[in-house]
């Protein structure tokens, strides 16, 4: 089933087609990380981050564009119930025809979940691409290094275990990463 609204209506059949590649890869991390613990309580994973899995798409898919910068969201106060504007640190990607991929959307999806947010006008967006400012100084405010490791850590997975008949039966259209 597809569902058709303002944020579908708003961006190229080939940035949907971007998503669902983009959302088949993460899913398939997930599901390696899932299946994984569960055949091995051993078995670990760095954590999995915005910035992390921003910079892993950036590698798979080298025609989108890496973002660092920050989104605009709402954080409640400590002492009272009063919610107050706030940036938060993140990272995403860009489409060729300029539509936002975010894969780690904060606060309104599960984890795993991949946001694909037009940055063209139209009548209504419910997670504005006006929300997502670029800044690359926010790079100071974490580990790049760290995160680049996480995320050479994260395509060695995908590599590894893409192969697994679970993740075939769960995700047989996986790119050749």
């Amino acid at each position: 089933m597809i569902f058709t609204n303002a944020n579908t209506i708003g961006t190229t059949e080939e940035d949907q087609g971007l998503l669902r590649r983009v959302t088949n890869v993460l899913q398939c991390l997930f599901m390696i990380i899932m299946t994984q613990r569960e055949y091995n309580q051993k078995w670990s994973v760095h954590n999995v981050d915005c910035h992390s899995l921003a910079r892993l798409l950036s590698l798979i898919f080298p025609e989108c564009k890496l973002v660092d910068g920050s989104l605009i969201g709402l954080k409640k106060g400590e002492e009272t119930k009063k919610f107050y504007i706030c940036r938060i640190n993140h990272s995403w990607i860009v489409t060729p025809d300029g539509a936002i991929i975010d894969p780690y959307p904060m606060g309104i999806m599960p984890v795993g979940s991949v946001l694909l947010v037009p940055t063209i006008e139209n009548s209504y967006n419910a997670h504005g691409s006006n929300l997502y400012e670029v800044n690359p100084e926010i790079r100071s405010n974490f580990d790049v290094t760290d995160s680049w490791r996480r995320t050479i850590s994260h395509l060695r997975t995908i590599r590894k275990y893409r192969t697994d008949e679970m993740v075939l039966r769960f995700a047989h259209s996986i790119l050749e990463v």
